[in-house]
């Protein structure tokens, strides 16, 4: 369950950051990343820092989010790995997207059924 509610949270930063332009690019870890305090995860997700902890090595575990700290003060970043993602939900990255690009189908336009059938598939892929 946390593992489920921390990615919520990191797609919903993820998609808060590209909106703004704000995504961070580092010379050793690449592009696409983004910040997130463990007291703001707290704050938007009732999760402890032990409970943010679990959830997020399962998350690496499974490839979906990067997690790395760099900056001055050093600061938590994360990248989303959504190729991984949609591909655990049975979806191709050339139709669907976790976020809405231009002339791109995003997740949220799955029918129920679509969206029923995605849930258990990923479901069963982080019991895996």
């Amino acid at each position: 369950v946390n593992a489920s509610i921390m990615l919520s949270e990191l797609v919903n930063r993820y998609e808060y950051h590209l909106e703004k332009g704000e995504l961070v690019s580092h010379e050793k870890h690449g592009d696409g990343w983004f910040y997130l305090t463990i007291e703001k995860a707290e704050e938007r997700t009732c999760l402890s820092r032990k409970e943010q902890d679990h959830g997020l090595k399962i998350l690496k575990e499974k490839g979906f989010v990067e997690g790395a700290q760099f900056g001055i003060p050093c600061t938590r970043y994360f990248r989303i790995c959504e190729d991984k993602i949609l591909e655990s939900l049975g979806l191709s990255k050339n139709n669907y997207s976790l976020t809405k690009k231009d002339n791109e189908s995003s997740i949220v336009q799955l029918s129920p059924d679509e969206i029923v059938a995605a849930a258990q598939k990923f479901y069963e892929w982080l019991k895996s």
